[in-house]
């Protein structure tokens, strides 16, 4: 599982710019997927994009708040979708969906924070659990698609390649919501990898498990728990027991 995710995740950053921003990478793999698969068409991309998006607050992160469409663009070995908007030009949400069962995300807020406050070489554990739930929820809406059943393998890290500084890790303040360092001048981030068993028969609560599961269990290297994404039932404010939804403003900066 390791080496093909930590191949995966390495693809993706060649096609994004690590030495110049950090971006906080997810990859999944339907492991089960035949090697023959083709990258989805652009048909297929609106169909999974759609039904993401009617299942969940998708995306779950910054990109989720700013309005705008999306462009799309064929590479080698997959497509390739940007979303970003010119009201937040600094936020890019870049997914990739690739042969083989393969699916990437990246996400980068080019070191501009939502209080307007440039912080070089910074990125937010809210951003990272926000990559998981998206990489998560596209990887959940292919496997509908193709109709696939079996194991999904999954991997996150930050990709930042920056010469003479390294990265630094925020997390959020939980009464002011202000960014407070957690990782200062980091090294290269190790992945953190998981797989699930997926199938039709697997429960709404199941996923959003999965997703805190792997979110507590990337989080906990740092000693913190997940902000943005809560646990099943425990929501109770209008957003139908959506756990991502719930807390997803939390995952923005207040003023």
């Amino acid at each position: 599982m390791s080496q093909l995710i930590d191949i995966a995740l390495d693809g993706a950053a060649e096609a994004l710019d690590p030495a110049v921003r950090p971006w906080i990478l997810g990859v999944a793999h339907l492991v089960d997927t035949s090697p023959e698969q083709e990258a989805f068409d652009p048909a297929t991309i609106e169909s999974v994009l759609d039904l993401a998006s009617r299942t969940v607050q998708f995306p779950s992160g910054p990109v989720g708040f700013v309005a705008g469409g999306y462009e799309s663009r064929p590479e080698p070995d997959f497509q390739l979708v940007t979303l970003s908007s010119a009201k937040a030009p600094h936020l890019e949400l870049k997914i990739g969906l690739g042969i083989a069962g393969f699916v990437a995300v990246g996400l980068t807020r080019s070191d501009v924070f939502d209080d307007g406050v440039t912080r070089p070489a910074g990125a937010l554990l809210t951003d990272m659990e926000s990559v998981i739930a998206d990489t998560y929820t596209l990887s959940i809406a292919s496997a509908l698609q193709l109709g696939y059943v079996g194991p999904i393998d999954y991997g996150f890290t930050v990709a930042y390649d920056g010469q003479g500084r390294g990265l630094t890790l925020y997390t959020l303040d939980e009464a002011t919501g202000r960014p407070v360092e957690v990782v200062t001048d980091g090294a290269r981030m190790a992945p953190s990898v998981g797989r699930i068993a997926y199938s039709p028969e697997k429960t709404l609560v199941e996923a959003y498990m999965d997703v805190y599961e792997m979110a507590r269990g990337l989080l906990a290297r740092y000693d913190r728990t997940p902000q943005l994404i809560d646990l099943p039932g425990r929501s109770g404010d209008g957003y139908d027991g959506d756990p991502l939804g719930a807390k997803a403003e939390r995952g923005r900066l207040r003023p």
